[in-house]
């Protein structure tokens, strides 16, 4: 599938691939695709929270709990949340969001 361009004219980077939470850790980790492309390598990942019942939004940046370089966050939240992730490359593009996953 081609990669879209954004409304800039750049490529964004791929989203991540395999999101997850580990309960007996209580932790949030996610997984992406290699990429033979230096200007679209991981920069940084940017973790999203959403309270039940609100629509995923990454354009709101109040919805913003992490900009990390790990592929992991530990949650501060006591449950009833639904958390994205997306991927910013070296250029500042940014990934359409993960599937969301559920902390109860």
């Amino acid at each position: 599938q081609a990669a879209k361009v954004n409304k800039s004219g750049n490529v964004p980077p791929a989203p991540v691939k395999e999101i997850w939470y580990r309960q007996g850790g209580s932790i949030i980790q996610w997984s992406v695709e290699p990429v033979s492309d230096p200007l679209q390598e991981t920069h940084f990942f940017v973790v999203y929270g959403f309270r039940d019942g609100e629509d995923v939004d990454i354009s709101d940046p109040s919805h913003i709990v992490s900009v990390r370089r790990e592929s992991w966050y530990v949650p501060e939240d006591d449950g009833n949340v639904r958390y994205v992730v997306t991927v910013v490359d070296r250029c500042w593009n940014e990934s359409v969001p993960s599937e969301p996953v559920s902390i109860l």
